[in-house]
């Protein structure tokens, strides 16, 4: 059924929603999904789930106030919501909550605010698998055009970051004091405006990427087209580094380690100052094991 929803919608403590598939939520205005208790939205491939906005009025997405794993979507779109200068995050609002998502398709969203354009995560260790956080776009002062990520450990798998947009740092994603886990992502064709990280700004941070795609990603008014790095120490397994492109400097900006990976035709340069060994590296490196091979 299709609901057109003209108020904000709270699940309170204590309780418990069930959606079923093909359950379409239409927000007619400025209203929120606000999760205190626990949400099953459930839906399947051929007939998902999904909150959107209807009319000209934008809907300002959904939040997760203290939930825990119980509460699962699976087969879900979030898409058309817009958050507004007090508020941080786009689509999806985490505050000390371990949601569980599959097949989530969290997409079209935009914040004029400081934080997540898409996600804005807290405090938070949710687990995303097979999903995708593409098009959301930040009209602020921080960054992280497709997620924010902050003192949070959050599990991406088989999970699409793609073609989001900052104004300022982290077109991907921002992450700071915060050590997630990314396993078979994309991050590509994201942009940030200026300053640094068009495609990930990671600060104070020391996530693992195990095998990533990380391209075509670009920072208009600054360095770090595929990522900047500021005290932080990342790991890289068996990434793919390519196509990434910033006004300035290097493609990856500061320290990380990258292993087993390719890192390829990123203008105006790729790295320096990262340990970089058994890798495919155009015009070549002389880190252990490393080759240059087209």
């Amino acid at each position: 059924s299709t609901y057109l929803i003209s108020s904000d919608i709270i699940i309170p403590e204590g309780n418990t929603v069930y959606l079923q598939p093909g359950t379409n939520f239409e927000f007619d205005g400025e209203y929120k999904f606000e999760i205190f208790g626990t949400l099953e939205a459930i839906g399947t491939e051929s007939d998902s789930i999904v909150f959107d906005n209807f009319g000209e009025e934008k809907w300002q997405g959904i939040t997760f106030n203290n939930v825990n794993n119980e509460t699962i979507l699976e087969y879900v779109r979030i898409s058309g919501a817009e958050g507004n200068e007090s508020d941080q995050g786009g689509g999806m609002v985490l505050i000390n909550s371990d949601p569980i998502f599959n097949h989530v398709n969290i997409r079209d969203n935009s914040c004029q605010c400081n934080r997540g354009g898409g996600v804005y995560m807290l405090n938070s260790d949710p687990i995303f698998t097979n999903s995708d956080i593409i098009g959301n776009s930040l009209y602020g002062y921080f960054g992280g055009g497709g997620l924010w990520i902050e003192g949070s450990n959050p599990t991406f798998t088989n999970v699409n970051i793609n073609n989001n947009f900052s104004s300022f740092e982290g077109g991907g994603l921002f992450i700071t004091t915060s050590n997630p886990i990314f396993t078979n992502v994309n991050i590509n064709n994201n942009v940030s405006e200026r300053w640094s990280g068009g495609g990930m700004y990671i600060i104070n941070s020391n996530p693992i990427f195990n095998r990533a795609v990380i391209s075509g990603n670009t920072c208009i008014e600054g360095t770090g087209g595929a990522m900047s790095l500021p005290g932080s120490n990342p790991i890289f397994n068996h990434t793919t580094i390519t196509n990434n492109t910033s006004d300035w400097g290097d493609a990856v900006y500061g320290d990380a380690v990258i292993r087993n990976s390719i890192i390829w035709h990123n203008i105006p340069n790729s790295f320096s100052g990262t340990q970089v060994i058994y890798s495919n590296i155009e015009g070549g490196s002389n880190g252990e094991g490393n080759i240059n091979l087209d």
